[in-house]
């Protein structure tokens, strides 16, 4: 019985599989190459992403002395849940270093509250920084209380001595129902501090029997609670 001769492979069949599997070869690397480019991407726009939301609002605050209510990069404002305490701290860069707080205060900070020859002024030192303070003249206003009016609720009732009124929004700017009652005292207290960078501007608005503790948390978020860069 005769034996079978082996089969020869010719030159061109070999060299046309060996393309074959150095082709798919060249694609799989390229199919994952493509792939670390997308991880490392999304990872880039997530460090991204987590960076600007962590560094939004004012970093300088360690501790709030009451509910946020609004905030962005310059700026902080904060109200009591009876609406009776209002802080605000702003915040504007300077160049360099000034003498007399007093005498730039309404360039720096346009809209802020308007000093009279009856407030008391003083200059002193927060953590080694130079500050100014005014404490304004007592005023006299009739006690408020936002009113919600929401579709499906119905109004509470007026006590007696109060009456129904409007009061524009220090925060949105929009027109919200308050019932007056009777006349109370508000007192208002103003810092100037100067940081190595920033001028910082704090003001506190507080109404009635808040005052006094409203002054004593004043007081010591301005020392403690604020780091001035």
């Amino acid at each position: 019985m005769g034996v079978a001769a082996p089969r020869k492979m010719s030159c061109f069949t070999s060299t046309t599989a060996r393309d074959k599997r150095m082709n798919v070869a060249t694609l799989a690397s390229r199919e994952f190459s493509v792939i670390v480019l997308r991880v490392a991407l999304a990872c880039a726009a997530l460090l991204l992403l987590v960076s600007c939301i962590g560094t939004r609002g004012l970093s300088e605050i360690s501790s709030h002395p009451y509910p946020l209510i609004y905030e962005d990069d310059s700026s902080a404002k904060f109200a009591s849940q009876q609406d009776d305490v209002f802080i605000e701290i702003r915040k504007t860069p300077v160049p360099r270093p000034l003498e007399h707080l007093a005498v730039h205060y309404a360039s720096l900070f346009p809209g802020g509250e308007i000093v009279k020859p009856d407030d008391r002024e003083e200059y002193l030192t927060i953590k080694d920084k130079k500050a100014y303070k005014v404490s304004f003249r007592t005023k006299y206003i009739r006690k408020r209380k936002r009113l919600d009016e929401s579709p499906g609720r119905s109004g509470p009732e007026i006590p007696e001595g109060w009456t129904k009124a409007q009061l524009r929004d220090p925060v949105t700017g929009e027109v919200v129902p308050v019932l007056h009652g009777p006349v109370i005292p508000q007192e208002k207290v103003l810092y100037l501090v100067q940081g190595d960078q920033y001028i910082y501007y704090i003001v506190l608005s507080a109404d009635g029997d808040a005052v006094k503790p409203a002054r004593e948390k004043f007081e010591n978020f301005v020392r403690n609670d604020i780091n001035f860069h």
